[in-house]
């Protein structure tokens, strides 16, 4: 427990780890929280000594990140953590066919302001999978993305109940494009309260019947163009 200011790497070399309670993980400009290239990262606030909350920061760049297209790379987080960007980091991501994130009763925010570009919730692409289940998701940005699927093979599901906000202007709640693809539970809401933003877009991306759940509920509260 306590402060690490810098990544937290896990890969062939260290084997897995635990992100014990009571630790805040922070960094500055592009460099992520956390990297994991082989292996399981588990953030688990009910490990270690003293078990409590988890905090893992970034600025610009990813607060959780799982990057391979050969070993298989996991991020595990668990009830009580929390994932933060203020700039146009995105919270967490994975990137590759080898690359996967399982995030339970995890809040992930991005408080940045400022020009378009970045500052994503959560996001899947070039074949990597999120799983997202009773979690918070909600971005500020222009232009953002809160949860993304994109690329063949890459995926993004929902599962429970979970709360998807955006308030930045022209943003998207969930964005899939090139094949990736996304299920989603019924009853899944999503609150869009920036101006000239959109719930869902598809892009080159065909979703099976099932990949929405019935009582999906979209909320525009944003005004303006």
């Amino acid at each position: 427990p306590g402060v690490i200011t810098g990544t937290v790497v896990n890969n062939a070399s260290t084997g897995d780890q635990t992100v014990v309670g009571g630790t805040t993980v922070t960094t500055s400009g592009i460099a992520p929280a956390t990297t994991v290239t082989a292996g399981t990262l588990t953030v688990d606030p009910s490990a270690g000594v003293t078990p409590g909350p988890i905090a893992i920061q970034s600025v610009n760049g990813h607060g959780l990140f799982a990057n391979s297209s050969s070993a298989a790379a996991n991020i595990q987080a668990l009830p009580g953590v929390t994932v933060s960007t203020s700039g146009s980091g995105t919270g967490a991501v994975a990137l590759g066919t080898a690359a996967s994130i399982d995030a339970r009763g995890v809040i992930i925010a991005n408080t940045g302001t400022g020009p378009d570009g970045g500052g994503y919730g959560a996001v899947a692409e070039g074949g990597g999978q999120i799983r997202l289940t009773d979690s918070n998701v909600s971005i500020t940005r222009t232009s953002a993305i809160a949860l993304g699927t994109s690329g063949a093979g890459s995926s993004l599901t929902l599962q429970g109940s979970n709360a998807i906000t955006s308030s930045g202007a022209r943003s998207a709640g969930i964005y899939a494009n090139n094949g990736g693809t996304m299920s989603l539970p019924a009853g899944t809401v999503l609150t869009m309260n920036g101006q000239g933003s959109t719930g869902i877009v598809l892009e080159a991306s065909p979703q099976a019947d099932s990949a929405i759940g019935n009582g999906l509920t979209i909320h525009l509260t944003g005004t303006g163009e």
